[in-house]
């Protein structure tokens, strides 16, 4: 059996035109589907809309977390919820096309793969988002203690295996794509164009952006504590550069009488710039200290990722 796992966040508009094209590419599926719906704390219809859609249809679940937990917290609560031997991860905007499981789920069989995730060769988004993605992505890559796919978002198929690897790891800052990555199995690329959504607006603002992206770097990382060290080592030896070229310059002014300081800033040039330098570095150093201090903070506390409100689910007849 598959399960579909569809985080949605007010998308009253998308949900019944997103269950009509799955209901129509699972044909293939010899009814062996189920479709799960996470309602991550909307305050639109969402929540009525997917009850109707689970009292026509059996097949469909309802499962509504008690406030908005965002999407990892969503993605979360579904995978740990579905049934199936293989699980589908899809946003509920219609931007990763239903249509393509079928295909996905017969190209993991036919290489034997654990995992086919979707690889966006291009998408519809304004210039500047994509040239955000496409440098997160390459930043990601270049940072990370693992293999990181390019251009790969949470669009997937997996087998029973990577997903009981995947809810195994108990860690709360859970940027979803990177921990597929890091458990391993067989993974394949789905190549495919990315969609605009069909209705409604993005909930996921530039901010949010940022902060998934902060997520996916540090969390997979210890690089950038180690960048520290090298710049202060760096700083360090520029200041005793600075400070020998200095005596050398005195040493021969006084044997030779010949001032060759003309090279260096008069006065306190030097002093300024090493200053003014070695703050702005202290603050981004403690900018990065910070982060991982504050994702420890949330580790430890061992808060649940979801609080589930309610379950809902027709039984049949």
């Amino acid at each position: 059996m598959l399960s579909y796992v569809i985080p949605a966040f007010n998308e009253e508009e998308n949900i019944k035109p997103l269950y009509e094209r799955i209901i129509i590419s699972a044909k293939k599926l010899n009814d062996k589907f189920e479709i799960l719906f996470i309602d991550n704390g909307s305050s639109d219809r969402t929540y009525q809309i997917v009850k109707e859609l689970c009292n026509s249809d059996s097949k469909v679940r309802l499962v509504s977390l008690s406030r908005n937990f965002e999407y990892k917290g969503a993605l979360t609560a579904g995978l740990k919820l579905a049934e199936g031997e293989w699980v589908a991860l899809l946003d509920c905007d219609q931007q990763d096309p239903p249509e393509l499981i079928p295909s996905m789920l017969e190209l993991a069989n036919n290489t034997s793969s654990d995992i086919v995730y979707g690889s966006r060769i291009e998408r519809d988004e304004t210039r500047f988002r994509k040239m955000m993605f496409w440098l997160f992505y390459r930043i990601w890559k270049l940072t990370s203690d693992i293999d990181v796919p390019l251009d790969a978002g949470e669009f997937c198929v997996m087998n029973r295996k990577a997903v009981d690897g995947i809810n195994s790891l108990n860690e709360t800052q859970r940027f979803v794509r990177g921990l597929r990555a890091w458990v391993g199995f067989k993974q394949t690329p789905f190549p495919y164009k990315r969609e605009n959504r069909a209705v409604g607006k993005t909930k996921f603002n530039f901010g949010k952006a940022f902060n998934l992206a902060l997520d996916g770097i540090l969390s997979f990382t210890r690089k950038p504590l180690r960048l520290i060290s090298i710049l202060a080592l760096i700083i360090l030896i520029t200041c005793l550069v600075l400070i020998l070229t200095n005596i050398f310059a005195k040493i021969i002014a006084s044997l030779i009488g010949v001032d060759i300081t003309f090279a260096l800033p008069p006065g306190l040039t030097q002093t300024n710039i090493l200053i003014v330098l070695t703050l702005g570095i202290n603050m981004l150093f403690l900018g990065v200290i910070g982060e991982y201090v504050g994702r420890i903070y949330e580790e430890v506390k061992l808060r649940p990722n979801y609080i589930i409100k309610e379950i809902y689910k027709k039984t049949k007849l």
